[in-house]
């Protein structure tokens, strides 16, 4: 996601790279001290695992076959989004 939005924006982007168990320790904490928002990382660290859904090419079944609709690259969907 990140190449292609480079890509068609022609522009350099900030990620900040982040290792999932830190977020879920750092998530814990906030949770034990009362605060909620602590919820999110632990959230997003289940659905982010491997086989979840986040490589949905990869990880689900399409229905694309079945229903005679064509396959989309990444790079060709930002591209109509952004331009």
């Amino acid at each position: 996601m990140l190449a292609a939005l480079e890509s068609a924006t022609g522009a350099k982007w900030d990620a900040k790279h982040v290792n999932m168990e830190d977020e879920i320790r750092a998530g814990r904490k906030l949770l034990e001290e009362g605060i909620r928002e602590g919820a999110v990382p632990l959230i997003l660290s289940y659905f982010y695992r491997e086989g979840m859904g986040a490589d949905y090419a990869r990880d689900v079944e399409s229905a694309n076959g079945v229903l005679d609709l064509p396959t989309e690259s990444i790079e060709e969907l930002v591209r109509g989004v952004v331009s």
